[in-house]
């Protein structure tokens, strides 16, 4: 199996959040950081939406925050498939990462391999691992159904077939809901 992975850390940068993305990038220099999506910024959230061509169904927290997500992650799975990355594992910035994770990101790729287009690292969107093909496979039904979910729903129930490889080797240190997701702005539905 090909083992070509490349690691990423979904962050803005912010002030509360840069200094545990350098240090789990001290701890894994492998990790690089792919730009999130500010939902704090209307305008520059309308203009990735725009972009992306997809079209707003519906999402079960309908903020700001949560569509800058969606199109953070979606976002890096084009990324994915534009630069031809065989395997991608993609993380979000609120996690403090401990030994072992490289080693279990290793051990789930043969998931891959068996007609899964994605790997879930933990309950929620904490993390995941995509194949080329996967990605690929995400992408389009993506484009057919639209934005009809939060992302980590919409990958978990939506998008074919997910394996669930939970891990110890981070620790979550922002709650699950509780993030910058439902603090921004609701989506005005007119």
């Amino acid at each position: 199996m090909d083992t070509n992975i490349e690691y990423y850390i979904l962050s803005l940068m912010r002030d509360d959040r840069v200094d545990l993305v350098r240090e789990n990038i001290e701890k894994f220099p492998e990790f690089k950081v792919f730009k999130s999506i500010d939902g704090y910024d209307i305008t520059a959230t309308i203009a990735e939406f725009k972009k992306t061509g997809l079209k707003y169904v519906n999402m079960y927290y309908p903020t700001w925050g949560t569509l800058a997500n969606f199109i953070t992650k979606y976002n890096l799975i084009n990324y994915q498939i534009e630069n031809n990355i065989p395997f991608v594992c993609f993380i979000e910035d609120d996690l403090l990462l401990l030994s072992g994770l490289v080693e279990h990101v290793l051990s789930c790729l043969p998931h891959l391999d068996q007609g899964t287009n994605i790997v879930r690292l933990n309950h929620w969107g904490e993390g995941y691992i995509t194949s080329l093909n996967g990605a690929k496979n995400i992408k389009q039904i993506i484009k057919e159904k639209g934005i009809i979910e939060n992302i980590d729903n919409q990958l978990r129930e939506h998008c074919g077939i997910e394996k669930y490889c939970p891990t110890d080797t981070w620790k979550l240190l922002c709650p699950t809901n509780c993030g910058d997701c439902l603090k921004t702005k609701e989506l005005d539905r007119k």
